[in-house]
């Protein structure tokens, strides 16, 4: 009995082949030739109704779509066509597609409340505040007591607000982000400091920005900034070339002096770096260099401040992050090492 229409309880799914008596009802039903573009373009909203009520809102669209092709001159009946089909949109969350369905009916139509209110409906979701105040309002001048249109228009004054808000706040933020890289890049300008950008690209003129974003990994994050008092707070690398190995000072001070951090590092209270098996990495031991060529090593004191060494003349800071050469005096390693390169004192 379930497969004669007039029986059948259960909707068809989709995959399910239809009885044969079925199956001529149907082709009948949208026979072009049997039915005027007014009765094809009815069935179709039926069937879009029908699909609807069941949830099956992407057949509904279909079903609603096609019945819009036939090209009906049935004002009305597009209209409804347009605004079922918009609802539809709606329940998916094509918010776009339903509100360029309301567009569409009211223009065929511009009084239709149930296109009014799905547009400003619509518009809510989209963010579109001010444009969902603009439909309330036209709907609210048709019915000042449509509550859908009333809660729409509040909920969109009410995001409004905070949207404004939200945009002043991220426009402060973005303002003061600006005026403090400005600072930064005139403090760096006015100490005469050196920036090489990791590429070469570009002019090397102009000091930007995105020259002093660190190109070591373990500084990524950490760029130079300005602390309270005004100094510049550099990310260092320290590297240790006997054992190919780095430590990465996140606030090295522009006004600390190298032995200051080497004691928090290597004092007698620090705890000693496990590749240093024979303690020999302790500050009274240390000499530190910087490398200006491939050719060229500098000799710094441990009691310089950084600033002075950044502002000296043959040094440059690549990649956003000061590195310097920490070795061991005296040692056989050292030795070596600096039998590659021409040896200068500051």
């Amino acid at each position: 009995m379930q497969q004669h229409p007039a029986f059948r309880t259960e909707p068809f799914t989709e995959g399910d082949d239809l009885p044969p008596l079925v199956e001529a009802m149907q082709q009948l039903k949208y026979d072009p030739n049997e039915n005027s573009p007014e009765e094809l373009a009815r069935n179709y909203k039926d069937d879009g109704n029908y699909n609807f009520k069941l949830k099956k809102y992407r057949w509904a669209i279909d079903a609603y779509s096609t019945g819009l092709n036939v090209a009906s001159t049935d004002v009305d009946l597009n209209v409804q066509l347009l605004t079922n089909r918009a609802a539809a949109h709606y329940h998916l969350g094509n918010y776009r597609s339903a509100l360029n369905d309301c567009q569409k009916a009211t223009t065929l139509k511009a009084d239709h409340m149930k296109a009014i209110v799905r547009a400003a409906q619509c518009c809510v979701c989209l963010n579109r505040y001010e444009e969902a105040i603009k439909w309330s309002d036209k709907g609210l001048l048709i019915n000042s007591n449509e509550a859908i249109l009333l809660d729409a228009r509040s909920k969109a004054e009410q995001r409004k607000k905070i949207a404004e808000r939200d945009q002043r706040k991220k426009q402060f933020q973005e303002k003061k982000v600006k005026e403090s890289n400005e600072a930064i890049l005139e403090a760096i300008k006015a100490r005469g400091i050196r920036i090489s950008p990791l590429s070469h690209r570009g002019c090397r003129d102009v000091l930007a920005l995105e020259w002093l974003e660190p190109g070591h990994p373990a500084a990524l994050g950490s760029r130079v900034h300005l602390d309270m008092n005004g100094q510049l707070v550099w990310p260092v690398v320290f590297v240790y070339p006997e054992y190919a190995q780095t430590d990465f000072i996140h606030q090295f001070k522009e006004n600390d002096t190298f032995d200051s951090h080497l004691n928090a590092m290597f004092g007698s209270e620090a705890d000693l770096p496990p590749w240093d098996i024979g303690h020999n990495y302790r500050p009274q031991n240390l000499k530190i260099y910087f490398e200006e060529n491939e050719n060229t090593l500098w000799e710094i004191l441990p009691k310089f401040v950084l600033k002075n060494i950044l502002k000296h003349e043959r040094y440059s800071v690549s990649g956003g992050t000061p590195s310097f050469l920490l070795m061991v005096q005296g040692s056989e390693f050292l030795k070596s090492f600096l039998a590659k390169y021409n040896v200068k004192k500051i």
